[in-house]
């Protein structure tokens, strides 16, 4: 099984990404501030799972869909 550039690279993306994601929180987990950039940390690892998956020809109309749900999330 031979993984693609674009699966090292979404792998290395999530990871860095909930890594950062949890340090913030960790530091100080009362703070509103630390609460919201964890939780669009954690919106964005969902959105780049869901851009993804929403190149395969099977599902793509809901993966697709799944996207620009969560790309809202994150404008909110």
């Amino acid at each position: 099984m031979i993984i693609s550039l674009k699966e090292v690279i979404l792998i290395v993306s999530v990871i860095v990404n909930i890594l950062l994601s949890l340090t913030i929180y960790t530091r100080n987990p009362k703070s509103m501030t630390n609460k919201s950039f964890a939780t669009l940390g954690f919106v964005v690892t969902l959105w780049l799972f869901a851009s993804y998956l929403s190149t395969t020809p099977q599902t793509n109309l809901l993966w697709a869909r799944l996207t620009i749900f969560l790309a809202s999330l994150m404008t909110t």
